[in-house]
């Protein structure tokens, strides 16, 4: 084994020899905060298991909700849009809090935690018990102006 490494390292170029100095890495992204949306029942979670967005039961199902309201000035009234939200979707299917991954510009995020108040889901399961999960939410922007 000594003889392969000796062997090795005789063929690989010694330091600075045809090597080009790398740019230094990106900082790591700062992960979005957590925003409130029913902070009075994020403490029924506490001890409880609260499963990934993949894992090996059913997903939520929503029931109820729809897009935040926008301004009547606002661009995307015209234009539409996506929102994406990471969601903590608790074992009664009320969205706890959510993270906003991705939104045009022009979103409040107050707007869209005060639209998942009004949420529901048919909430996850795995083998038939009701169960905390994290769910990654997309919601559609219509357009209402011509």
């Amino acid at each position: 084994m000594a003889a392969v490494l000796a062997v090795l390292s005789s063929l690989s170029p010694g330091p600075g020899a045809g090597t080009r100095a790398r740019p230094p890495a990106p900082p790591p992204a700062a992960e979005p905060p957590w925003i409130p949306v029913h902070p009075e029942r994020q403490a029924r979670l506490a001890g409880k298991t609260v499963h990934g967005v993949c894992f090996d039961g059913t997903p939520p199902r929503r029931l109820a909700g729809g897009p935040p309201p926008l301004p009547p000035d606002s661009p995307l009234r015209r234009s539409g849009g996506v929102v994406v939200a990471h969601c903590l979707v608790d074992d009664d299917g009320y969205v706890v809090a959510y993270q906003l991954l991705k939104a045009p510009p022009g979103i409040d995020p107050r707007a869209m935690a005060g639209a998942l108040t009004a949420w529901r889901f048919a909430p996850a399961r795995q083998a038939g018990t009701p169960t905390a999960v994290h769910f990654t939410l997309t919601v559609r922007l219509p357009r209402d102006m011509p």
